[in-house]
């Protein structure tokens, strides 16, 4: 389960990648390559609006006013049921129109632009996963081993149950080099 703030500040984020999406009419390939999320992130930023729409009006104010006060943003907007819902139908006008427009055409943004900092922003700021991932395998396989439950572990080092199950399944056979090389190709990524 994502804790609230960390879900709050993504939102902030997929809200920022809906509004770059409808104001510049490019794919969310393109908004991966110039904003550096990830291609699965900024597909699923594009339904954030009708599969979150209570998180986003309960949350997003909070992530704006966090924002602010640590200097990513300089303003806040104003969010409600009217404008997420304008959002989300420019959303889908600029789905349809990239569907039959050819995919490969070249976009008109330029790579300085605002809302494309502000995503950057606010992803390495807030979204990004840090985690040292040879530590995180060591301490589940610790945690397992001194009878912790997978889900005792997961809450305790912030990762989900299944990534703990895998890190310990896939970990308990490694020795100590493995672990470091692992490491090593996930930092490389």
């Amino acid at each position: 389960m994502i804790k609230e703030e960390k879900l709050m500040m993504k939102l902030l984020r997929d809200y920022f990648i809906c509004k770059l999406y409808t104001q510049s009419s490019i794919s969310s390939r393109n908004i991966s390559g110039l904003t550096g999320v990830s291609i699965s992130v900024a597909k699923r930023a594009l339904h954030i609006i009708e599969d979150r729409r209570e998180d986003c009006i309960r949350l997003l104010p909070q992530a704006f006013a966090r924002a602010i006060h640590d200097g990513v943003l300089n303003k806040e907007e104003q969010i409600d049921e009217e404008t997420l819902a304008l959002l989300q139908a420019e959303v889908e006008v600029t789905t349809l129109e990239l569907q039959n427009k050819n995919k490969w055409a070249s976009s008109s943004i330029e790579l300085g632009s605002t809302l494309i900092n502000t995503i950057k922003k606010i992803n390495n700021k807030y979204c990004t996963d840090k985690r040292d991932i040879k530590l995180t395998k060591i301490q589940v396989i610790k945690l397992i081993n001194s009878g912790s439950s997978f889900q005792e572990a997961a809450d305790t080092l912030g990762i989900s149950k299944t990534t703990a199950h895998n890190y310990y399944k896939k970990g308990i056979n490694d020795d100590e080099d493995t672990l470091y090389q692992e490491e090593i190709h996930a930092r490389k990524r």
